[in-house]
């Protein structure tokens, strides 16, 4: 029996097709419905593409205290990293022997506070003077700055795999010699870690960018930013869109945006001078919840609280001033260090270098709008350059007495001397990780 057709004229050529098509299990389908099962196989078939595609997580990035992820809180050892001058540099104002070492490995005992050496890295293997430190999230990996202080000469990067199956030991990767400035002094990454950024401060001082490779070694240069008359001193990244620069000599915060595939910066056109501060901006936290950040000033001992515009990067003082000290010290002789975020984001630490030597504490109120002064707690040394925070417990460092103190943090954020003094050659930066 003959079966009708239609016609249909594609590209000029005639095709015959019939009303209805034979399956290979013998069932008939009429033409009409072949094309609409066809049509309905594609848009499923796209429609996956697109929910695929669409549905992806955005990223969200939280502020943790600078390489210590928060999901490692509960975790069982605690290794701590000294980085040390290896060689004196020239001046009074440091004190103190330095150590053929550059980099000690402490186990930290969460129980009594206590601190173990576990090894020292000689300045051979590590490089002399290992000025400030950072590691990846998840504590596998580990960044030196090497700084030759009054040599005149430009500092080194050096890379470290941390084999936690033999109590965090540090194993070299690579090290780049010359990283496009002199005394290099503050490391971090990005937020996808894919690349380094290291601020140099001597010589009108000078901002740097490292590709990090998969294998965690660090890779080619991609960007060098010089100044002829600042003192940058550290850098940090901001959702991966912008890049806050704190500049001592220049008094201000540069304001980067930020090429996260490339690794460049320009200078961020909604504020292109950066934001004007006072008295030697040092270092800068930034709040977790991504809404402020607190830097500190070095010659005038106090903090502002900046709010961020995560739209545009513009950076603004919301409240200035705020001092580190106790009501009853003068800030003559003192100078500010380091600043960090407990973990459970409820307090935030600044160091005192000076007259006082301590560690000032802050509640942090209003969801971080606020700081709320607990006290200034004694250091029991001189100099406390770096201190790290970890969940119950902070570690300090006095650079000119050439020791570590440990402290528990109480519930209300205020401070109590657990163990020291630990004999450090001349300590400059500390970092731990836990696993």
């Amino acid at each position: 029996m003959s079966t009708k057709s239609e016609t249909l004229k594609i590209e000029e050529k005639t095709i015959n097709l019939p009303n209805s098509i034979k399956t290979k299990n013998g069932f008939y389908l009429k033409k009409n419905h072949a094309i609409i099962l066809a049509a309905s196989i594609l848009l499923l078939f796209v429609g996956a593409i697109l929910i695929t595609y669409y549905a992806k997580p955005q990223t969200v990035y939280l502020y943790t205290p600078e390489t210590t992820d928060s999901s490692l809180m509960n975790a069982d050892k605690t290794i701590v990293y000294v980085g040390s001058y290896s060689e004196r540099p020239e001046g009074e104002w440091l004190q103190g022997k330095a150590s053929n070492y550059s980099i000690q490995a402490y186990e930290f005992n969460k129980t009594d506070g206590s601190l173990k050496l576990l090894k020292e890295y000689l300045s051979d293997y590590v490089g002399k003077n290992s000025i400030y430190m950072c590691t990846t999230k998840s504590g596998d990996f580990l960044y030196s700055i090497n700084s030759l202080v009054g040599q005149n000469e430009e500092s080194n990067v050096v890379s470290f795999k941390i084999d936690k199956n033999n109590n965090g030991e540090l194993v070299k990767i690579n090290s780049i010699e010359g990283t496009g400035g002199q005394n290099a002094v503050h490391i971090s990454l990005d937020e996808s870690e894919n690349f380094i950024f290291i601020a140099h401060y001597d010589n009108g001082g000078s901002l740097s960018v490292y590709k990090r490779n998969f294998d965690g070694s660090i890779g080619q240069r991609v960007f060098l930013d010089s100044f002829n008359a600042g003192n940058l001193h550290s850098v940090y990244s901001y959702k991966n869109k912008y890049i806050f620069a704190p500049d001592l000599g220049q008094n201000k915060i540069l304001n980067y945006e930020y090429n996260e595939l490339t690794g460049k910066f320009i200078q961020n056109p909604n504020q292109p001078d950066g934001l004007g501060t006072e008295s030697g901006p040092r270092h800068l936290v930034i709040h977790p919840n991504g809404l402020y950040a607190y830097i500190v000033h070095e010659f005038s001992n106090d903090i502002s609280i900046l709010s961020i515009d995560s739209s545009s990067g513009i950076l603004s003082i919301v409240v200035d001033k705020i001092s580190t000290l106790p009501s009853s010290a003068s800030s003559d002789g003192q100078f500010a260090g380091a600043i960090r975020v407990s973990l459970d984001q409820k307090f935030l630490y600044v160091s005192n270098r000076g007259k006082t030597n301590s560690i000032g504490a802050f509640e942090i109120l209003e969801n971080g709008a606020k700081l709320s002064f607990i006290g200034a707690y004694d250091t029991y040394g001189k100099i406390p350059r770096d201190f790290f925070v970890l969940k119950e417990h902070l570690i300090v460092l006095n650079q000119n007495s050439a020791n570590a103190y440990t402290y528990k943090i109480n519930k209300d954020g205020s401070l109590v001397k657990l163990f020291g003094p630990i004999k450090i050659g001349l300590p400059l930066a500390v970092i731990a990780i836990e696993f």
